[in-house]
């Protein structure tokens, strides 16, 4: 029996330039989409693995279990265009988020 959740991505190390560093792979939380990111730099949203709700929506049980799962950049442009039109802080995304990215 697993103690720990697994991870909701493949991670692949790989070397650039500026030494080593992760790419994941993994689908979209918002979308299913399967999309390549840098897991310590892309946007994520905090999921509880029992019901598959964000944190901040619907009601969790005592001792929720919640994992970071990653958001594609179309998504993240959504959302965002929406926080605009709405008043609300933009998502900001760190360079190199997404693979696709020179």
């Amino acid at each position: 029996m697993e103690t720990e959740p697994r991870r909701a991505y493949a991670e692949v190390r790989a070397l650039n330039g500026d030494g080593p560093y992760l790419v994941a792979f993994a689908p979209c939380y918002a979308c299913g989409r399967l999309f390549s990111f840098d897991p310590e730099l892309v946007p994520s949203i905090p999921v509880d693995l029992v019901n598959r709700l964000p944190a901040d929506v619907g009601e969790h049980g005592p001792g929720a279990i919640f994992q970071r799962l990653p958001v594609c950049r179309d998504c993240i442009g959504r959302a965002n265009e929406n926080r605009r039109a709405t008043g609300r802080p933009l998502i900001e995304v760190a360079p190199n988020a997404y693979l696709d990215e020179g």
